[in-house]
């Protein structure tokens, strides 16, 4: 490889990096030419897409990052070796997430933690602490990933829902205040997508109608990399499953009171 200049390089760190729509993120940018801050918990899992995406250009650098994050320490600890390795962040993908499937009296409070700590918590603790070195790069962008359900509830979704809902919100305070730093925020809604997370609970949506994560991926390195959207905005990611639009229209359930 050649001798690596930090000034030269685009960096990318993405949270929850190996796993479905992670992995194919940062193949995409890999294939871009980004150096790459590969975050999760399983640091062989992390070493494993470290040679994948070395693979896909000679011309950048991968370091793999143990963190959970779900713990401050390890946030900034991994923090700390991204600065080490890069200097800065050019771009960074709050993608970390899981999904457990209960109504609210019957899950427990350790599970409602889990979400919300992992979902919304480690988007803000991964945010908070890598803005200095989002601030050292030119045009930063951080793009959060949430979910159509995000925009509205369901059955036994109700951590999960919580933790998306507050993402969007999140995302959209944070544009306020760095929008004089240079930095755009986004938020990404996605529909179902053909991953691990999406398997492993009951649905009915046709395998043809999943998004596919690598069709995903392509979508956010544009708006990651063309940020000519209007910071704050978000993007909801429906595919062909087009029935949402009118779940989305009919669950909206906001009444407006005024007091004369």
């Amino acid at each position: 490889m050649k001798d690596f200049v930090v000034s030269h390089f685009k960096v990318s760190g993405i949270t929850g990096a190996y796993g479905g729509l992670g992995y194919s993120i940062s193949k995409k940018f890999a294939s871009a030419g980004f150096s790459l801050a590969l975050i999760g918990r399983d640091i062989r899992k992390l070493e494993y897409l470290r040679s994948v995406t070395n693979k896909l250009s000679s011309n950048m650098k991968v370091v793999p990052v143990k963190c959970d994050v779900r713990n401050g320490t390890d946030i900034r600890n991994a923090v700390s070796l991204i600065e080490k390795s890069f200097g800065k962040i050019d771009i960074l993908i709050n993608n970390a997430g899981i999904r457990i499937e209960a109504s609210a009296e019957n899950m427990n409070l350790s599970e409602w933690k889990d979400v919300i700590d992992t979902n919304l918590t480690g988007t803000f603790l991964m945010t908070k602490y890598a803005l200095p070195l989002l601030k050292k790069a030119k045009n930063a962008v951080i793009i959060n990933i949430s979910s159509v359900r995000g925009l509205y509830g369901g059955k036994n979704l109700s951590a999960y829902s919580a933790s998306k809902f507050g993402v969007i919100g999140f995302s959209q305070s944070l544009a306020e205040e760095l929008k004089y730093n240079g930095i755009k925020v986004y938020s990404i809604c996605p529909a179902a997508m053909d991953t691990e997370m999406i398997k492993n609970v009951k649905h009915n949506i046709p395998q043809e109608k999943l998004i596919q994560p690598d069709k995903m991926a392509d979508i956010i390195y544009n708006i990651a990399t063309n940020s000519k959207e209007p910071t704050r905005t978000t993007f909801t990611m429906i595919g062909r499953q087009t029935e949402i639009l009118k779940k989305i229209e009919e669950r909206k359930n906001y009444k407006i009171i005024q007091w004369e």
